[in-house]
């Protein structure tokens, strides 16, 4: 009995020290800020345009854009969320874009851009420009 007790104390001090652990170090667990900037070449070749979105406070947010092939046709917005860049995900807005539609890729500050100011408010008022 006294065993099975003195096992249960250390599974608990290691289940312990991890809960301590993953608290400490959360925040470089969730943010891994993909760097990677698409060249002026790959994004020609995409037919997608880099563009700046201004935010009210401070900074601007990089996007990318294709106007969309009439005024009949819409506009796909895509915020890509905490995944990486705008990079990675080229082929899946050149698809949003195959029927004519209209694709504005929205990137976030520190992601695929050199780093800025990552708050939450930032962020916000970035998306209430579009």
């Amino acid at each position: 009995m006294r065993m099975l007790l003195v096992s249960l104390a250390v599974v608990a001090g290691l289940y312990l020290l991890l809960v301590a652990l993953a608290y400490s170090f959360q925040r470089s667990l969730l943010y891994f800020p993909d760097q990677y900037i698409l060249s002026e070449k790959e994004l020609a070749e995409a037919r997608f345009d880099a563009v700046k979105i201004a935010a009210e406070g401070s900074g601007e947010l990089i996007s990318l854009w294709r106007a969309p092939v009439d005024k009949t046709k819409p506009v796909v917005i895509h915020f890509h969320g905490n995944g990486g860049s705008l990079a990675p995900r080229l082929s899946i807005y050149q698809a949003m874009a195959q029927g004519g539609a209209g694709v504005l890729a929205v990137g976030y500050p520190g992601y695929g851009e050199p780093r800025s100011a990552e708050r939450r408010g930032f962020l916000c008022s970035g998306a209430g420009q579009l």
